[in-house]
């Protein structure tokens, strides 16, 4: 009789898969697959996303042209994958950058067929609404999504919680994404009426003073707007920073081509020059206590990150001088072959730099540690870090 129960064991452990009895990964119905630690988010975890095409598939030829079946998008926690959400129309999934973040664990996409815009967490359908919309900025405080929208004729804006329209206007421009600050939202938006800053889907008029004939960006920092603004006599941007204007005259005398706020932790402007006469640009970065850093010259600062560890970039390789990674003071050479993304390749973690960088050559992405390469088992470029 115990040889025949052990027997019936048996067979019911081998007709039930490993997720049945609670090891290894599942796949739900939609496709969407979740590793052993999937939801375990812990502070500190590092998150890389990244596309991964179908073996043997040349993405770097044409990543986003044509259409290719078997794409999905997959998010790695501190270098082991979590996440697989597969991409395409049926999935209402795209495999656009701009339309993937990560937000306390989970991954966000959102999607439009042309009429309407779906929000996804983790591939589960969560909002949905008629429109066609491109969400520009989510950021998730106390379990409501509040997103950033432009329509697609790409005129006006909407910003929306939960989903619903909070604050739409028909005309006009946003500055910078949604800022979080002492569980208050915000953003800031200008239109042909003046400037504003949004708290919590209420709207401020923000005045200007009458020496200021252009405002470049604004953004929200620790609460308060802060603006880059132009004024009479001067070709050169001024930072006001709560009612206080910080000034540098070295850049009188740069071709400056333009100024914004970077979305990093600390206050800082990327200034964008020109070297001289030549055709060659370089990027300064200036932070909000008014110091100033041009790391390279004839270089392009891409995934810039600034907290309080200091400052960190990425230059991609260019014609004229080969890639590097900035920190602070100290410059790394970007390993042979690769570049990152975009500006959401680096993150720091416990004043450690990490960097996503991608193959130019097709082959697997790899985050970058103190010189050490991670390689990602992806056929795909890496999107961003979180």
């Amino acid at each position: 009789m115990k040889d025949f129960v052990l027997f019936m064991c048996f067979l019911f452990l081998c007709s039930c898969s490993l997720e049945q009895i609670g090891q290894g990964s599942r796949s739900d119905a939609d496709g969407v697959w979740k590793g052993p630690s999937y939801g375990k988010h812990m502070s500190g975890t590092l998150y890389a996303v990244a596309v991964d095409y179908p073996d043997g598939y040349d993405w770097k030829a044409g990543p986003v042209s044509g259409h290719v079946e078997g794409i999905c998008i997959v998010m790695f926690a501190d270098g082991v994958p979590v996440l697989k959400v597969p991409v395409g129309d049926l999935y209402e999934t795209s495999s656009d950058p701009q339309r993937l973040r990560v937000r306390s664990g989970h991954l966000y996409t959102d999607y439009t067929d042309g009429t309407e815009t779906v929000i996804k967490r983790d591939g589960q359908e969560i909002i949905r609404y008629e429109g066609a919309e491109e969400i520009v900025s989510l950021e998730v405080m106390d379990g409501i999504i509040h997103m950033l929208c432009i329509p697609s004729s790409g005129v006006g804006f909407v910003y929306r919680t939960g989903g619903k329209a909070s604050v739409e206007r028909d005309t006009g421009s946003l500055f910078g994404p949604l800022k979080i600050h002492d569980g208050t939202v915000g953003f800031c938006f200008s239109n042909k009426s003046g400037n504003y800053m949004v708290e919590n889907g209420k709207v401020f008029l923000i005045e200007m003073d009458s020496d200021v004939t252009d405002v470049l960006d604004m953004c929200i920092s620790n609460g308060q707007p802060c603006m880059l603004v132009r004024t009479d006599g001067s070709s050169a941007p001024t930072m006001v920073r709560n009612g206080i204007r910080l000034y540098d005259d070295y850049y009188e005398s740069q071709d400056i081509i333009s100024a914004s706020f970077l979305e990093t932790d600390s206050l800082c402007v990327r200034l964008r020059c020109r070297d001289g006469n030549s055709v060659l640009k370089s990027d300064v970065l200036w932070f909000g206590d008014g110091l100033a850093r041009r790391p390279r010259r004839a270089c392009q600062l891409l995934s810039v990150v600034v907290d309080a560890s200091g400052y960190h970039a990425v230059a991609n390789p260019s014609d004229v001088q080969g890639g590097a990674i900035i920190s602070n003071r100290d410059s790394y050479d970007l390993p042979s072959g690769y570049h990152v993304y975009g500006d959401g390749c680096a993150a720091i973690r416990d004043s450690v730099l990490y960097v996503g960088l991608t193959s130019g050559k097709g082959q697997s992405p790899v985050i970058w540690k103190d010189g050490i390469l991670d390689t990602l088992d992806v056929n795909g470029p890496l999107i961003c870090l979180r």
